[in-house]
């Protein structure tokens, strides 16, 4: 479960969590995939954009491979088909399904 802190390294552990939920949610999903951006890590973390960034950066190879796995454009959404299925609802599933928030 992810805790509100400000603790150091709190953001990456946050991320790190939130990056193995999307991750599985992917996997485990065959239509509505979602992207991991910047706007979605920072939606279910509530980390800010800056470091989000460092550590996309940081996680480089594995983001990239994650988007080749998916077919996804490097960091755009472009996966759900079904338009009446948004990305906050996908957003919310893994949050409730995959990281047990509430």
């Amino acid at each position: 479960m992810l805790y509100h802190t400000r603790k150091p390294g709190s953001s990456d552990e946050k991320l790190d969590r939130a990056w193995n939920a999307l991750k599985s949610y992917n996997n485990n999903t065959p239509e509505y995939k979602i992207a991991p951006t910047n706007q979605v890590l920072r939606t279910l973390t509530g980390v800010n954009g800056n470091a989000i960034s460092k550590w996309i950066k940081s996680h480089k190879d594995e983001v990239e491979s994650h988007c080749n796995t998916h077919d996804f454009k490097p960091y755009y959404n472009n996966r759900y088909r079904n338009k009446s299925v948004s990305t906050d609802s996908i957003i919310e599933k893994i949050k409730q399904e995959y990281l047990e928030i509430q």
